[in-house]
């Protein structure tokens, strides 16, 4: 049998969730990357000459090839390694978890998007008027829940807890004053495949980004 396959850019971006849920599962899978020129144009030509030849019903990035399952779309992915590896919501927490989708979307959007645009004009008044709006609503959640989704770790967390880390690596003290999600993200990170994923070689803090992004689209 082949291996599983994920397939995105060389960048964290919408997989590195995908990523860490099939670390979290113990499963085997080729990570394959395709290569975005670093300097203008950006060239993407590595991915673009291949994308109508793989025989993806709608071509995108990311894809997974599971046998003959071929999905694109990050959260239909996320969605269908969850149903194979117990990180579907707990009986009777499947609306609470239909929520948390929407609402770590839209947080993950809030980020990318100054990442995109002008992060030095923009990101001192993200981090100190717009996420905190945001955190708090988190922190009062994680005082009453122990996942995003509930009671029961689900494919959302790992969306989640991928976003808070960017956040962190972005600048530094994000969290800070927000115990209860600090202490979600560590739980999270502690997770004995995620700590050992994040601990080698495969793992990399950067790129988060495109390299055509102000932030988090360079190599460390």
């Amino acid at each position: 049998m082949s291996k599983l396959c994920v397939a995105y850019w060389d960048i964290r971006g919408l997989a590195e969730p995908i990523r860490l849920m099939l670390e979290w599962a113990s499963v085997e899978y080729e990570d394959k990357r395709y290569k975005c020129q670093m300097v203008p144009p950006y060239d993407r030509s590595a991915w673009n000459d291949v994308k109508p030849t793989i025989g993806l019903d709608f071509p995108n990035l990311p894809y997974l090839i599971d046998g003959k399952v071929m999905i694109t779309e990050s959260w239909a992915i996320m969605k269908h390694i969850a149903r194979n590896h117990d990180l579907l919501p707990a009986k009777g927490e499947e609306h609470i978890t239909d929520m948390a989708e929407g609402v770590v979307g839209d947080f993950r959007k809030s980020f990318t998007t100054i990442c995109y645009s002008d992060f030095a004009a923009k990101c001192d008044d993200y981090f100190a008027k717009d996420l905190p709006v945001k955190l708090e609503k988190f922190e009062a959640w994680f005082s009453k829940h122990d996942w995003v989704g509930g009671n029961k770790l689900t494919y959302v967390d790992f969306a989640l807890c991928e976003i808070l880390d960017q956040m962190q690596l972005a600048r530094g003290t994000a969290l800070e004053g927000y115990p209860k999600v600090k202490a979600y993200l560590q739980t999270f990170e502690n997770l004995d495949k995620i700590k050992a994923y994040r601990e080698s070689k495969r793992f990399n803090k950067q790129p988060c980004n495109n390299p055509k992004a102000t932030w988090g689209g360079q190599p460390e």
